[in-house]
């Protein structure tokens, strides 16, 4: 895969949308998110990659759903999107993207 193809503008519209929709759908189950400390955070994002590890292990052992797996995959990558968003928002973005 080309650099290109790995940047971010070029994320595929549907996976973009499918990050996007896991992000409402969380805030729509758990309420704004927005005052939770990092720490939070952190436990949440780390609950989400045992639920991946745990589907890519079933997987394995041939009693996995690579569909589930992806989900997984998908709610790790909202939630880390989100907690980043929302650290920008609160603290200001420190950096300007490269």
């Amino acid at each position: 895969m080309s650099k290109e193809d790995r940047a971010v503008h070029r994320l595929p519209n549907p996976l973009r949308d499918e990050i996007v929709a896991e992000i409402d759908r969380a805030t729509e189950l758990h309420g704004e998110q927005d005052n939770l400390p990092d720490s939070v955070w952190l436990a949440i994002a780390t609950e989400e990659v045992g639920e991946v590890a745990e589907g890519v292990l079933k997987e394995g052992w041939g009693k996995g759903d690579t569909e589930h797996t992806d989900e997984e995959i998908v709610q790790v990558i909202a939630v880390m999107t989100h907690w980043l968003m929302i650290r920008r928002a609160r603290v200001g973005a420190r950096r300007k993207p490269s």
